[in-house]
């Protein structure tokens, strides 16, 4: 029957419990708001939808024995450098102890010193480091003999810089952490974004495959790639897998327009296979 609510507050939990199921009866299935048509005035806004990974020829895409396998040996290897940086951070000796120099990395939250220090200067970071090394050579001829050793200095520490990026040595890995994985990671994935996808359209109908943005995929760039992937932490944030899946795009518009070039349809097909099978960013192609 009806509970007593005028008796106070149920005396145990039964008695609670045949109060909700009480009031829960009572209730309409079906539920509809009133809703004040003057107060919707402003329209949700629209978000296109991402863009889908250009498509290749069937002969481009690799095996379904060979992605298991890659897969299968990349897992191998991100559990081999988990391993590497355990012993470093214990103190143990390894090959980061083979060489006397460290080289300095940069700050975990700067991408453009990222990019520089794995990839190397962009045409317009090239132009602007020349620039300030004839800015630099104008003022030692200018100025007096006190200051010279100070500008000399830093003529050399402008001359001194790799425009070609560094290698993925272990020695600099292991002082890698996850923050700058990341940050490592973006920054490349950015670079080769604005290379390949924005130009894509711009050099359909260059003759000259020279020119073509696929290019820019060179074996510098896959081999950073490839490392920052073996070194990247699961499981991973919106923020990673956004970049992840564009990386997936541009590898695949590399891969459509390497049809004739072994060497970049091997480098994007690998590393669309890590993207897709390992860390589950696979974006759905045209078509």
């Amino acid at each position: 029957g009806e509970p007593n609510f005028e008796a106070g507050p149920p005396g145990d939990a039964m008695e609670y419990l045949r109060r909700v199921r009480y009031e829960a009866s009572r209730l309409p299935q079906v539920v509809v708001s009133k809703i004040d048509q003057k107060k919707i005035k402003k329209q949700t806004v629209y978000m296109r939808a991402p863009p889908p990974a250009a498509t290749c020829p069937p002969e481009c895409l690799p095996t379904q024995e060979w992605e298991d396998k890659t897969a299968s040996e990349f897992v191998d290897l991100r559990q081999a450098f988990v391993r590497s940086r355990l012993r470093f951070e214990e103190g143990k000796s390894g090959p980061w102890c083979s060489s006397s120099s460290v080289t300095a990395l940069p700050a975990n939250g700067d991408k453009q010193a990222w990019g520089r220090f794995c990839l190397g200067y962009d045409e317009e970071g090239w132009r602007k480091l020349l620039e300030r090394k004839q800015k630099l050579m104008r003022q030692i001829l200018e100025n007096d003999d006190d200051d010279k050793p100070k500008l000399n200095d830093e003529r050399k520490q402008v001359t001194q810089k790799r425009p070609e990026g560094q290698q993925p040595l272990l020695q600099i890995l292991v002082r890698m952490d996850h923050i700058a994985t990341c940050t490592a990671l973006k920054s490349v994935v950015v670079r080769l974004k604005r290379k390949i996808l924005t130009a894509e359209d711009e050099c359909k109908d260059d003759i000259d495959a020279t020119k073509k943005p696929s290019k820019s995929l060179t074996r510098q760039a896959g081999i950073w790639v490839y490392t920052l992937l073996a070194m990247l932490e699961k499981p991973i944030d919106a923020e990673m897998s956004s970049c992840l899946r564009t990386l997936y795009r541009v590898c695949a518009a590399v891969r459509a327009e390497s049809k004739e070039n072994e060497e970049y349809l091997a480098r994007a097909n690998l590393l669309l296979t890590l993207i897709a099978k390992v860390f589950n960013q696979k974006v759905t192609s045209t078509g």
